[in-house]
């Protein structure tokens, strides 16, 4: 749980970017399963990346882990579906469901990236011996397939 609150110069940290994407693929998942696009102007993106601090022990970081698994999870299960995957959203630029979720894909990996160097940042600020091993294997940063994605995460987050 250290690395998940250590703050890099920007002062992001691989929780407030893990609960950004669970923010960001319940919202896009709810909407997908309700086949429209109703825009909540009311949340502001940068309050997805805050931290509770009464939250900020183990079992909150389990729990936010978890919810990314069980999103990650629901958005493979919907998308097995593929039956709204071509309907047009007028009140989303006229888009493609597909081009939505193929856009929170790349949103996915973008963040994901990020948690990477974050962690591999904090173990170098560390010294760690682990971080000197890993920086020498070619680990790819993440992969577009939601299955791939889940388990990147936990292999990020969990070693």
């Amino acid at each position: 749980m250290k690395e998940a609150i250590t703050e890099n110069e920007n002062k992001q940290t691989i929780w407030s970017i893990v609960n950004h994407l669970v923010s960001c693929n319940e919202n896009w998942l709810e909407r997908f399963k309700a086949g429209e696009i109703v825009l909540n102007n009311a949340i502001n993106n940068d309050e997805t990346f805050s931290l509770t601090p009464d939250h900020l022990n183990d079992f909150g970081w389990r729990n936010t882990l978890t919810r990314l698994e069980i999103v990650f999870s629901d958005w493979r299960t919907v998308l097995e579906e593929m039956k709204k995957i071509l309907q047009q959203l007028p009140e989303y630029f006229n888009a493609p469901w597909w081009e939505v979720v193929s856009n929170l894909s790349i949103h996915n990996a973008y963040h994901i990236g990020q948690i990477m160097l974050l962690k591999k940042q904090i173990r170098a600020n560390e010294g760690s011996f682990e971080y000197t091993v890993s920086m020498l294997r070619a680990t790819p940063l993440c992969s577009l397939d939601v299955v791939s994605r889940e388990v990147m995460v936990y292999n990020i987050l969990d070693d």
